[in-house]
Parts: C-alpha cells; structure tokens; sequence
C-alpha cells in the first residue's frame, strides 16, 4: 500500500520548493525578519515530525498565529501546507483535506502552477491511504503533467512516477507498465541522490514482486536494500523505519522464516511505538498475532491479538469522529458560501437565508443523531464478534491442551516400555534359568521374587506423575541389585543422596533417572572388560532444584558407537528417544526446565566412563 510515509519527500518539496521558487510574490511587501522567522519555522517543523508530530504541530500552528498577526500571506499558506502534512502523517484525513483545500486557494491566488502540482500530488496520496485508486490516478496524472512543464530540478517528478507505479499495481496493470514507472523514478532518484525516494521505489518494487508472481525471493531482495539503505543514512526515521520492518517481516513470514520474521515484527514495533502510529501499530499487531501463532507461542499471539483489535477499534471510532468532523466541516463551508452570496445579492433575502441556515442544522442534527445510531450498532456488531474470536481461541487452546495431555499419557506408556524392555526381561528369565538349571533354588528364588518387585514397582509408578526421591531410590536399588546377579564380572554400585535433601519431601517426575542408569549398563559397563562401577548421587542445587548425576567407568560413548554400528547400522536406541521426547513434554511451558548434561570421562586421551547431569525442579503432589 502507498502510505503517508512513503510522500514524505514530495511534501519536504512542498514546503522548501515554495519557500525558495514560488515564494517570490506577494500581495503586499512584508518585512524581511518576519519572512526569514517563517522559513526558520518550516525548518524546524520539518525536523520534527520525523521524531514527533504533536511537537511539530505546535510550532506550525505557532507559525499561522505569527502570520496572520502579521499579514503575511505566504507564511500563512506555509502554514497550512506544514498542518496539512501533519495531519496527513497523523492519518487524519478530513483535517489534512481542510488545509490542502485552503492552501491551494491562497497559492492559487498568488499564481504558482508548481505548487498547485505539489497540493494536487498529496491530495493523489491522501486518496491512495483511503484506498480509492481509481479517484487517485488523475490526480497524480495531473500533477504528473504540470511537473513535466515547471519542475526543473526534477525534485517532484520522480515520485510522481513512483506513485503512479504504486498505483498500477493497485489497479492491476501488467507487471512491465509498473516496473516501467518505478525505472523512471529510480533513475531520477539516482541523480539527486534522493534517498527516501530510492526506498520508496525498493519497497513499491518488492510489493509488486510479491502480489504480480508472487516472487518472493525478488521482493525479499529489494526490501533489504531498502532496509540497509535507511540504515545507513536515515535510521531515526520512525516513518520509513518502521514500514520497512513490517515489509520485511511480511515477507520472510511467507517464507516460512518465522524467527527472522518475529526479530523484524519487533523492530517494526518500536519504531511505531516511538512515533505513537495508531495505523502503522495496528497492521504490525495483526502480522505479530500469525507469526507467534505459527512460532507455538499462543500465549504471546493471543495478547498481540487484543492489542490489534484495540488499536483497530481505536481507529474505527476515529474514522467515525472524522467522518462527523467531514460531514460539519462540508455544511460549515457551504453555509458561509451561501451567506456571502446572499449578502452580494439581496439583504432582503435575510429572513429566507435564517430558515435556510435553520433547516440545514436540522439536517446536520438529523445526521449526526443517525451516525450515532449507526455507530452503536456498529461498536455492538464489533464487540460481539470480538467475543466470538476470543472464544474460538480459546477453544483451539483447549485442544492444544488435550493434545498435549494425550502425547504425555503416550510418552508415558512409552517411558514404561522402555524400563521394561524385551531385553532386560529376557536377560532376568536368563538369569532365572540358570539359577534353576545349576539347582540353586534360593538363588533363583531370591532373583525371582525380586524381580517380581521390581515389575510391581514399575507399574505402580507409572500411574503417578510424581514420586518421592525415596521411592526412586528404592526402584533403582532393586533395579540395580537384579544386574548385579546378573553379570558373571565384578559389577558394585552406589547410590548417595546428600543429608540436605529431604527425601519423603522431594518429588521427582517418575520414570525419569531410569533410563539414564539401564542405558549407562547396557552401554557404558556391559562391554568393559574388568571391574565395573555405577555411581549416582543427588546434591542440593539451588532452591526448589536438585541435581542427579550418574557416572560409570565403562567403555565411553564412542566405543559404544563402534559396537553398535558394527551390530546393527539401523538400530536405533528406543528408550533414548522416548525419554528425550518426553523431557520435551515435561518442560512444555515450564519457567524451570529439566537438564540434561552428558560428559565423556577421559583420562590421558583414553575413554575412562561417562558421567549424566540431571538438573531437575522438585515437584509439588497435589493432594485431593
């Protein structure tokens, strides 16, 4: 879209072009001091609405005051032209119109054409902003046409061509006739080194890419160079800057690109919220709402989506307070038009003119009652479906909920194979055989009845969600004692829990440090030659933290590699992806997360074991 922003450089020529070309006439001399202080104001107006409007409306209206006080008719259109900018940045049309309209009347009197292009190309642009393209394009022809005849430096031509480019693609036109009107301006451009102008032409040349056919990397590529561009000579910019980033962030959006798309999103929005840009927020809050949306960030995409239909609603009664303001502001003007020619033509027609005057109030009464009736209509349709959105949203979170919910019951059924695993429950019956076949009857008794424990163990836990560090040390010591009887080398562990810790208190995600144990067995101490030796321990971490860690002397991660690439390059390790799943889901949304440290032990360059850090927030069991 052709916004404010991108005339920006068409209305710096308005005010300067005129200051120095066409304010060489006036109805009557004026001293030197008072013309030199009006262009001072100019100045200092235009410096400011780059960094902040309200400050630059108060110097202008400063500037009318001083002018009127002291007839100066040039200053006083000068004036109005700066106002008429403002409000045209503001994105109050109705306000931006009023001025234009009493600009063009005093330069029109005072004969200057190239003004008259000047006010006949911003007015081009305030059609554009409200979407009338077709209403648009003669007016920027127009200007077009008398910019050919009187402007010499070229200063307005070129974004004549960039605007009527702009509005091609609007309406339609065949990608070469908009290019063609962009090469112009861009070559223009080049030759008064126009900067603004340039970006304009990246950021209308993208836009084109991406509506005609869809090429994106094309489009991408020209609102970089747009964006460096502003960078490099014009950063504080808050008007350019911040459309700049929106296009960007649109454009890696469709791209898939989302995190590149949130980092421009966020920049787009301090430029905005710097300049308090009620249009430029608004479009910026949408983009925001579909990017985190898209990123899994629901929380954060729900409340960019309140923020966008406030700033929506805000501009909606705003439109509404200035099509009131447009509808008064016509009838005002109609009734002074129809005084003065009353009053040239017959005082008699006086009493007729009051009745006149009388049912035009009723009129403009019967109007108003009516806009807001149709606006209360309209803000109770708004608000309604407001209430729609937002239930539809939180049912699609209730979803999201009951989906996580499902893959949590699934990872832990998953977790629970894992820990009993065709493997190790093949390895035990093994174990069990023996023991029967050597007639060692206790032995086989013992192991069995263990064992059977252990299973047990297993399938009460999986119904918690949490257990206590006692339940969990009382699971692995069985754990461990049963692969103990199993191998035929010397295998000793430990397990130590710091005095600190109280462990009936503590509770710890079930089905947790298993794995990490059975996998440094299986893994790490199952091909190591010699003594074989497991260590875990729980210290205190830090508060409502502890830290498990689990170390072993066997063989080390590589070697195990080797081993299991030599005896199947296809197997890939079950319970290590269920519990890595699984950590996923128990982190999900979490402020403390469970990590997961694993380090390989060396000594001398040789693999001497491998050692597992879990850092894990104690849970809380909610009592019923």
């Amino acid at each position: 879209m052709i916004t404010t922003v991108k005339a920006k450089n068409l209305l710096t020529l308005l005010l300067f072009s005129t200051c120095h070309v066409c304010f060489g006439q006036t109805k009557a001399p004026v001293d030197s001091t008072i013309i030199k202080k009006t262009d001072s104001l100019v100045r200092l107006a235009y410096s400011l609405w780059d960094v902040n409007l309200d400050s630059a409306e108060t110097i202008a209206k400063y500037m009318l005051s001083y002018s009127e006080k002291n007839k100066h008719l040039r200053g006083i259109g000068q004036a109005y032209s700066t106002l008429g900018t403002i409000y045209q940045m503001k994105g109050d049309q109705v306000q931006c119109l009023i001025y234009y309209k009493k600009t063009a009347a005093i330069f029109e009197e005072l004969g200057h054409e190239l003004f008259l292009a000047n006010v006949s190309y911003n007015i081009g642009v305030i059609l554009i902003d409200d979407q009338e393209f077709e209403e648009a394009l003669p007016y920027m022809q127009k200007a077009h046409e008398l910019y050919l005849i009187h402007d010499k430096k070229k200063s307005g031509l070129g974004h004549t061509y960039m605007s009527i480019g702009s509005l091609y693609e609007k309406l339609n036109k065949p990608l070469t006739e908009v290019l063609d009107q962009f090469k112009e301006a861009e070559m223009i451009a080049l030759s008064k080194n126009d900067t603004l102008l340039l970006v304009s032409i990246f950021n209308g040349r993208g836009e084109a890419f991406m509506k005609n056919n869809r090429n994106v990397p094309a489009a991408l590529s020209s609102f970089l160079k747009a964006n460096q561009l502003l960078q490099r000579s014009q950063p504080n910019n808050h008007f350019y800057m911040g459309y700049s980033y929106n296009l960007l962030s649109e454009a890696y959006y469709i791209t898939e690109a989302y995190s590149k798309a949130l980092v421009h999103n966020d920049n787009a929005l301090y430029e905005y919220n710097t300049l308090h840009y009620l249009k430029g927020l608004r479009k910026t809050y949408e983009n925001r709402k579909n990017i985190l949306a898209k990123l899994g960030n629901f929380k954060e995409a729900f409340d960019a989506y309140e923020l966008f239909t406030i700033y929506r609603d805000t501009l909606y009664q705003n439109d509404r307070r200035k099509e009131f303001r447009k509808l008064k502001t016509e009838y005002e003007t109609e009734q002074l038009a129809a005084e003065k020619a009353t009053a040239e033509a017959q005082v008699e027609l006086a009493e007729s003119k009051s009745n006149q005057n009388r049912n035009y109030l009723i009129a403009v009464i019967a109007i108003a009652i009516l806009i807001f009736l149709i606006s209360i209509f309209l803000l109770a349709r708004l608000q309604a479906r407001k209430k729609i959105e937002l239930i539809a949203m939180e049912l699609k979170e209730a979803q999201k909920r009951l989906a996580l919910e499902k893959q949590y019951r699934e990872s832990e059924l998953k977790a629970l194979k894992s820990q009993m695993n065709p493997h190790f429950i093949f390895n035990a019956l093994n174990s069990i055989q023996e023991f029967i076949v050597t007639n060692k009857k206790d032995e086989a008794s013992d192991y069995l009845s263990q064992f059977a424990g252990l299973i047990r163990t297993y399938l009460e836990h999986s119904d918690s969600g949490l257990i206590s560090l006692t339940e969990e040390v009382e699971s692995l010591t069985m754990y461990l004692d049963l692969e103990v009887m199993r191998f035929e080398d010397a295998f000793d562990y430990s397990i130590s829990v710091s005095d600190t810790i109280a462990q009936d208190a503590t509770y710890l995600p079930t089905m947790l440090i298993q794995p990490y144990v059975e996998n440094a067995i299986k893994h790490g101490l199952l091909h190591k030659k010699g003594n074989k030796r497991l260590i875990v321990s729980f210290e205190t971490l830090q508060k409502e933290m502890i830290q498990c860690v689990i170390e072993d002397n066997g063989v080390g991660r590589d070697k195990t590699r080797e081993l299991q690439k030599s005896r199947n390059k296809w197997h890939k390790p079950f319970a290590s992806k269920v519990t890595q799943e699984r950590l996923g889901l128990l982190n999900y949304g979490k402020d403390k997360k469970i990590g997961v440290i694993i380090e390989d032990l060396t000594e001398n360059e040789q693999a001497i074991g491998t050692r597992v850090t879990l850092t894990i927030p104690i849970g809380k069991r909610q009592t019923t």
